[in-house]
C-alpha cells in the first residue's frame, strides 16, 4: 500500500462523514462547533488558521525527522518530496488537524457536559500546566542525550512549548470543558493509532528507526509514534476550544495591554 492509497482508505472517508454530518447539521440549525461556540464562520476561520499554524510548526521538525533517519518511507510508496518530506505527510498536517476539529465540532453539537466549576485560584491551575509542561520538554531534552531516546526527545522538546503557552493562557477555560475535550481527544486518537499500526506492521507505508526509539511498541505501535499523533491532537483541540471560548478576546486583549504597559514602564 502506498502513502497516499492510506489516505484514501483511513483518512479521507473519515474527514468525509465528519464534513456531511456537519454539513447536514448545519442545515438543520445547529451551530457548526455546537456549544462552544454558535458563529458559524468564526468555527471555520479556527480551523483554517489551525491548518496554518500546524503546516508551519510541523513542518521543520518533520524534515528534520527524516533527514536524521528516525523514520522514512520505501521507495515507490510516495508520490515526490518537498524537503524530506513526502508531499503525503504534508497532506496528513493539513488532514489530521481537520479530523481533530470536526470531531471536536461533532461532539459539541451532540454531548455537551454542564461546565465543571473554575478552581478558586485560576492562575494557580494555568501556572501548574505550564511548570507541568517545563518539566516534560526537559526530560524531552535529556532523552536526546541517548540514541534511543531520539524519537521520543525530539517529539517532546517540538511539542511542550506549544502546550505551555496553551495551558498558560487557559488551562482553567480547558477544565471548565473537560469532558469534551477528554472526548475529543481520545476518539481521534485512538482511530488514528490503529491506523498507524497498520501502516508501521501490516501496509509497509512507513518505517521507524530501531535505533533511535525506546523499542516500547504495545501491539506493535512504537510509543513514540503514540505521542507523535496524540500530540497534535491536543494542540488542535485546546486551540480551538480556546480561542472558541467567549471569554479568549477579552483575556487576550488583556494580557497584550498588560505586557505593553510593562514595556512602556521600562523604556
Amino acid at each position: 500500500m502506498t502513502y497516499l492509497q492510506f489516505h484514501f482508505i483511513f483518512i479521507l472517508p473519515l474527514i468525509a462523514l465528519l464534513a456531511v454530518w456537519a454539513f447536514f447539521d448545519v442545515r438543520r440549525g445547529k451551530p457548526l462547533a455546537g456549544s462552544i461556540n454558535k458563529n458559524n464562520k468564526a468555527a471555520l476561520v479556527s480551523i483554517a488558521i489551525h491548518i496554518f499554524l500546524a503546516v508551519a510548526y510541523t513542518t521543520p521538525w518533520d524534515n528534520y525527522l527524516v533527514y536524521r533517519n528516525v523514520w522514512g518511507y520505501p521507495p515507490g510508496n510516495v508520490l515526490f518530496t518537498i524537503g524530506y518530506v513526502p508531499f503525503e505527510e504534508y497532506l496528513f498536517f493539513v488532514f489530521q488537524t481537520v479530523i481533530a476539529a470536526l470531531t471536536l465540532f461533532t461532539l459539541a453539537r451532540y454531548y455537551n457536559p454542564p461546565d465543571a466549576l473554575l478552581p478558586a485560584d485560576a492562575n494557580r491551575m494555568r501556572w501548574t500546566g505550564v511548570v507541568i509542561a517545563l518539566g516534560i520538554m526537559i526530560f524531552g531534552a535529556v532523552c536526546l542525550l541517548f540514541p534511543k531516546g531520539t524519537y521520543v526527545g525530539l517529539i517532546l522538546v517540538w511539542a511542550m512549548p506549544v502546550l505551555m503557552l496553551q495551558l498558560g493562557f487557559g488551562a482553567d477555560i480547558l477544565w471548565q470543558r473537560w469532558k469534551l475535550v477528554l472526548a475529543s481527544i481520545t476518539l481521534p486518537t485512538l482511530y488514528l493509532w490503529l491506523a498507524d499500526r497498520y501502516a508501521i506492521v501490516d501496509g509497509g507505508i512507513w518505517w521507524i528507526n530501531p535505533e533511535l526509539t525506546t523499542g516500547i511498541a504495545p501491539f506493535g505501535l512504537p510509543i513514540e509514534e503514540a505521542l507523535f499523533f496524540l500530540m497534535p491532537n491536543l494542540f488542535v483541540t485546546f486551540g480551538i476550544t480556546l480561542g472558541l471560548h467567549s471569554g479568549a478576546f477579552q483575556r487576550a486583549r488583556s494580557l497584550f495591554n498588560r505586557a505593553k504597559s510593562v514595556r512602556h514602564e521600562s523604556q
